[in-house]
């Protein structure tokens, strides 16, 4: 599950790189620049979402015991999107290059809870596995 999480991860932050770097052509005038108008603006804050998403993500793959702790704020961030998305559907808005994104959130908080549960399993039971990551750095946090 974890090579799972962390190709979720790599998407995610693919995505972010993919628009920051290829959507900005449009836009270069305007990249950087204090004032930039209202639509380059929400652009570049998915860019940071999706940016922050994927590091978060490959954080957990590489260290389990992260999981815990980035549970909580991914979970938040998925229902907002959720109810971002329904709001948007509701009032009649095209959502389908966004629905894309967001079900890669909702994969990538179902492989987070499976590695969250595992993790605790693993150090509940004491099992050989648990004590191995500890001391190959898990416990750095």
């Amino acid at each position: 599950m974890r090579y799972a999480l962390a190709l979720i991860a790599l998407v995610q932050a693919g995505l972010g790189f993919g628009t920051l770097f290829l959507a900005a052509g449009a836009h270069a005038d305007m990249a950087g620049m204090p004032g930039m108008t209202y639509p380059v603006q929400p652009g570049f804050a998915g860019v940071s979402w999706n940016l922050a998403l994927g590091a978060g993500l490959l954080c957990v793959a590489l260290y389990p015991r992260l999981a815990g702790i980035w549970l909580p704020f991914y979970c938040g961030l998925t229902v907002v999107l959720g109810v971002a998305s329904a709001s948007d559907l509701f009032r009649g808005l095209p959502i389908t290059g966004r629905i894309s994104t967001h079900a890669l959130s909702v994969t990538g908080l179902v492989l987070l809870l499976v590695v969250y549960r595992r993790r605790n399993a693993e150090v509940a039971t004491g099992s050989a596995d648990a004590h191995h990551h500890l001391r190959m750095g898990d416990g750095l946090w």
